[in-house]
């Protein structure tokens, strides 16, 4: 199992930066080597999730 860790001070309310983080299709506007990163599968966002991490 892969672990990421990010350390950030925001004033945003702790459950919107959760929401935004836990999207991985965000990923490309806070990882500056990240490309692209689609969701591979639908329905709810959960545990399993899949996506694909296109980096440079």
């Amino acid at each position: 199992m892969i672990t990421v860790e990010r350390e950030v001070v925001t004033r945003a309310p702790l459950s919107k930066a959760a929401a935004y983080l836990s999207d991985f299709t965000n990923t490309a506007k806070w990882d500056p080597h990240t490309e692209e990163c689609p969701r591979l599968d639908s329905g709810p966002l959960q545990v399993g999730a899949k996506y694909r991490n296109v980096q440079t």
